[in-house]
């Protein structure tokens, strides 16, 4: 069977055999089929018995971090006062922050119930 797929799907399989996750787009694009079965099936009660098991993931190739850092054009911080949070009053002590930290938290828990 031959699938004309959409670009972007195609660069989404290929991230993931970039990644290591798959070996081919072939095996990714297997995967996500099966998956979508499967979840298709817990949706409406049906069963699919030929759905091939899941395959184990394969780990990434581990990087160095000094590599890692190189590629991604991380430099080493040289003032701490970079990562000063320009967000809250310099007036206001660290226990109002994480009493406004806890207030935030349980509003939000408030909304999602």
């Amino acid at each position: 069977m031959t699938l004309e797929i959409p670009s972007e799907y195609e660069g989404v399989l290929n991230d993931a055999v970039a990644s290591g996750a798959f070996a081919t787009p072939q095996d990714a694009l297997r995967h996500a089929l099966a998956t979508f079965a499967k979840e298709r099936a817990s949706n409406t009660g049906q069963q699919f018995p030929d759905t091939p098991p899941r395959p184990i993931r394969q780990m990434p190739k581990t990087t160095d971090v000094e590599e890692l850092a190189r590629k991604q054009g991380v430099q080493p911080l040289k003032d701490f006062r970079q990562l000063e949070a320009s967000f809250w009053p310099a007036d206001e002590s660290v226990d109002d922050f994480i009493q406004a930290i806890r207030e935030g938290r349980q509003d939000d828990g408030a909304r999602t119930r």
